[in-house]
């Protein structure tokens, strides 16, 4: 998932459940400014809405955890991680 630091933030707190007005008050910006990124967000990832855009976000933290574990020699064998599109 590539996204912005800004976007990123948005998108992760939009996978906690926080309204837009929520996020807004969190990260010191208008709602409108929210609500443009998080449109954004959805084109880029392609997701037709809010649980879209939840979706890809647990998908991308569950893969990077994934990663570090075989990295770290916790998993091995054959195991395939989630991908955006399955």
């Amino acid at each position: 998932m590539k996204l912005t630091g800004r976007r990123a933030q948005v998108a992760d707190l939009i996978s906690r459940g926080y309204s837009e007005k929520m996020i807004a008050c969190t990260l010191g910006i208008s709602p409108d400014t929210v609500h443009s990124h998080a449109r954004t967000i959805r084109q880029q990832l392609g997701a037709p809405n809010i649980a879209g855009i939840t979706r890809a976000v647990l998908v991308d933290k569950f893969n990077k955890k994934i990663r570090f574990a075989f990295r770290c020699g916790l998993i091995t064998g054959m195991y395939k991680c989630a991908t955006h599109n399955s």
